[in-house]
């Protein structure tokens, strides 16, 4: 489902990402794990836009799209939730979710979305009319995360959606992102809890200095403590 093939990324003489590739299938959740600067949200941004690459190819779907606009990404299918949440807190909480499904040309299948999403995360519910700068960091992920499902995602790229989070809440985030893969919706996550995303994943790929260092099922890379030590370093 996507592809990409020899991936490198610049930032003026710097280099985040060095050639990498790796690949996603259609109903897989694959994890994407590495140390902080080993390049793992310029690839992410790299796929949808946000960031132009050097060279080489994203392919998704069979169509080569680095270089596209990222709206145009989004349209295809393709929708990152980025690192930071990011939400518009100025606008209230069911502003943000229309904003997002305003991409879509199916307006009234967008707007039953929209009541879908406000039940499946009842606290968006209940906040619907709030400013979302009003929600506690849990609630803003959950934010971030009914956003990109406005844009109705076929693949959807998580840029660490647990980060800084209280251990109840990540247990939250990541029995979403089980549902999500259940529901069909193929996931690439970067994620910092190495443990727990081995927990979930059909697959990873480990990335230091930004090359791939490691990829495979739990089993193939080996047990967590023993990835954090070898590939992650210590304390990752």
């Amino acid at each position: 489902m996507l592809q990409i093939d020899s991936l490198v990324v610049r930032y003026g003489g710097i280099q985040a990402v060095q050639g990498i590739s790796l690949e996603v299938q259609e109903g897989e959740l694959v994890a994407l794990l590495g140390p902080n600067g080993a390049g793992k949200s310029s690839t992410l941004n790299a796929c949808v836009g946000m960031v132009k690459p050097a060279s080489g190819r994203v392919v998704f779907e069979g169509r080569e799209i680095q270089g596209m606009a990222p709206e145009d990404v989004v349209r295809l299918g393709l929708v990152l939730t980025p690192e930071g949440r990011r939400i518009l807190t100025g606008l209230t909480v069911r502003e943000n979710l229309l904003l997002a499904g305003a991409i879509r040309k199916d307006r009234k299948a967008m707007l039953a979305d929209l009541d879908r999403l406000l039940e499946r995360f009842p606290i968006l519910g209940e906040r619907a009319g709030l400013a979302a700068g009003t929600l506690s960091g849990g609630e803003a992920q959950q934010l971030a995360i009914a956003r990109s499902l406005m844009c109705a995602p076929r693949l959807l790229l998580l840029d660490e959606p647990t980060l800084g989070l209280a251990p109840k809440v990540v247990d939250q985030v990541f029995g979403i992102v089980e549902e999500l893969r259940t529901e069909g919706i193929t996931v690439l996550m970067v994620e910092q809890n190495a443990v727990r995303a081995l927990e979930i994943a059909d697959r990873a790929y480990v990335m230091r200095t930004g090359v791939i260092v490691g990829q495979g099922t739990s089993a193939e890379l080996g047990d967590a403590e023993g990835l954090i030590s070898s590939y992650l370093g210590a304390g990752s």
